[in-house]
């Protein structure tokens, strides 16, 4: 085993207790549309980061119908990342969007 990639026991697990917190999957559906999911989390990878040997970089994609929510998911990802250690950059979110309720499709 290459020692370079063993994490050391307290950043493993740091590491491993950020994923088990992480919100990951449906967060809350709509009660406007049923069947919808309003807010989202995905925890798209976990990979050692290819620039600095001594990180791990976890990637999540979160997702929203209202920006508010949205924007409370993605601090709570970063606030549990800080308290744990972890540097957090977060890219520009993906815009809110609510449905559109006349729309033929929603009425699929």
């Amino acid at each position: 085993v290459d020692d370079r990639l063993v994490l050391a026991d307290e950043s493993a697990d740091k590491l491993l207790s950020l994923l088990e917190l992480i919100p990951n999957g449906v967060i809350k559906k709509s009660h406007v549309v049923e069947g919808l999911t309003e807010t989202s989390n995905n925890l798209a990878s976990v990979a050692l980061d290819s620039e600095n040997a001594d990180t791990y970089k976890v990637v999540a994609s979160t997702r929203s119908s209202f920006s508010g929510a949205l924007e409370a998911v993605r601090r709570q990802i970063a606030t549990l990342a800080k308290v744990l250690g972890a540097a957090v950059e977060q890219d520009e979110p993906y815009a809110g969007w609510a449905p559109d309720m006349s729309s033929p499709v929603v009425q699929l």
